[in-house]
């Protein structure tokens, strides 16, 4: 319990150093609460776009005109006498009109939110697979997002899908992935049988396929080395990214053919389907699929299977 209560004081301690800096006057009487609302929205909507010695402040007039300040520039929000009404509407002005709070960039970065996903600005030469980081003003990754479509206009309009990490906002910068993407996978059957797989993922430039190749072990089958094409369809696709689930799990599937080693030569070919959940560089997956395998002389194996595993990955 002592512990517990060291661990939050000190938590305590850390966490207004993580924020911006704010300062809150008003020249209304208004609930105690009404401050503590403004703040709470400014920290969660406007200080992942500042970095962390960013001042925001904030002043609310006699006539419930809010006026936000930072060194880049101000916005005057018209507020309502309900404290109820404080959240919603500064999260709707935030989310839309606050560009003129955070600083100007040539590099591209998030622009408005669409049900599924959001529209990149500043990327005129993106192709559609292209995997950005999404991160604040102090280079922390607070998500990421692939490229689904590009559509020519005068001014390209290019369109991504969250892939995973938190509810992100306008105006956060993006730093591109790497095209190849490493992973470790450990998985068991429901036979109880084990195997492990190393991967290379690389974009092949088409929203949601990758191409890939693995090196394995498997219980049942030995040594294995495949090629195949693998698929990712982000939930936030169909379901939108405000809920954690719809940000982090993906309906993925691969199909593979390769050769191993049991005892002699063999051939396989595979196909499976199933549900992955990100958490950061980790994904927790659960698998149906179908495999054949056979000598040059004799069908050896074919099987319907359902797996559960983790994977960890890297991309650069």
């Amino acid at each position: 319990m002592r512990r517990a209560l060291i661990l939050l004081a000190l938590f305590s301690l850390v966490l207004p150093l993580l924020a911006v800096n704010f300062t809150f006057t008003t020249s209304l009487a208004v609930d105690p609460g009404y401050e503590a609302d403004v703040r709470s929205s400014v920290e969660r909507l406007l200080a992942p776009r500042l970095s962390s010695d960013e001042a925001v402040m904030a002043h609310l007039d006699e006539t419930s005109l809010l006026t936000l300040s930072t060194r880049y520039g101000s916005l005057a929000i018209q507020m309502t006498d309900d404290r109820f009404d404080v959240k919603r509407t500064l999260e709707s002005a935030l989310l839309w009109d606050s560009k003129a709070l955070v600083p100007a960039s040539q590099k591209p970065m998030l622009s408005y939110p669409l049900s599924y996903g959001y529209i990149i600005e500043n990327a005129p030469l993106v192709r559609q697979g292209n995997a950005y980081w999404v991160v604040d003003q102090d280079g922390k990754r607070l998500g990421s997002v692939r490229t689904m479509r590009s559509v020519e206009a005068d001014e390209p309009i290019v369109v991504a899908v969250q892939t995973s990490g938190r509810a992100l906002l306008p105006h956060l910068e993006l730093t591109k992935k790497g095209r190849f993407s490493y992973g470790l996978y450990a998985s068991l059957t429901r036979t109880g049988a084990y195997s492990v797989e190393a991967t290379v993922d690389m974009s092949l430039g088409r929203y949601p396929f990758d191409g890939r190749v693995a090196i394995g072990y498997t219980e049942n089958e030995g040594f294995t080395v495949k090629v195949g094409l693998a698929s990712m369809l982000y939930l936030s696709h169909i379901v939108g990214t405000r809920t954690h689930l719809g940000r982090n799990l993906a309906v993925t599937g691969w199909a593979d053919v390769g050769i191993g080693w049991a005892d002699d030569l063999y051939y396989t070919a595979a196909a499976r389907i199933g549900l992955a959940y990100h958490l950061s560089a980790w994904q927790i997956t659960a698998m149906v699929g179908t495999t054949v395998s056979a000598t040059h002389r004799a069908l050896m194996d074919r099987d319907l299977f359902f797996t559960v595993g983790t994977a960890y990955t890297y991309t650069p």
